[in-house]
């Protein structure tokens, strides 16, 4: 029925698969300390952080499972484990499936997002009130340079 060279090759894909995910949730925690301390959006980083551990802890579990299969092959527990290391990559597939989803209307999202502020800042009122800025911002620079430098020199 079952074979105990896939299960445990199932087994150490998954474990494989498991510390991926925690190694990829480090980075992902940290870099949203700078953003939650500059921006405030720091906490989207660490929802991220904290589906890739919850991820990473399924498929731990599953290769448990899987390993849990090989030694009890010849038992009646072995639909049991079985069942339940399939209940398992069904939590898995459906976080997954959710995910992606998401990550597409995210991106639909985005580009509307793009399109739209793109339309919106190329209007010329816009374009001619940053360049004022800017003026503005290059000539109190030099000036202060200016009167910096007479300073200085006397």
């Amino acid at each position: 029925m079952f074979s105990e060279k896939n299960a445990r090759g199932l087994s150490a894909w998954l474990k494989f698969i498991s510390v991926i995910y925690f190694v990829m949730a480090v980075p992902i925690i940290l870099m949203g300390i700078p953003f939650l301390l500059a921006f405030g959006l720091g906490l989207i980083f660490f929802a991220i952080g904290g589906v890739y551990i919850y991820l990473g802890i399924t498929a731990s579990r599953a290769a448990n499972q899987a390993l849990a299969l090989t030694t009890t092959l010849e038992g009646t527990d072995s639909v049991k484990t079985a069942d339940e290391l399939l209940g398992t990559f069904l939590t898995y597939f459906k976080t997954l499936g959710i995910l992606m989803i998401a990550g597409l209307v995210m991106a639909v999202l985005g580009v509307i997002a793009f399109f739209t502020l793109t339309a919106a800042f190329s209007n010329s009122d816009f374009k001619t009130i940053i360049e004022d800025t800017q003026n503005k911002a290059t000539s109190s620079m030099s000036s202060s340079a200016v009167s910096s430098a007479v300073s200085s020199s006397r």
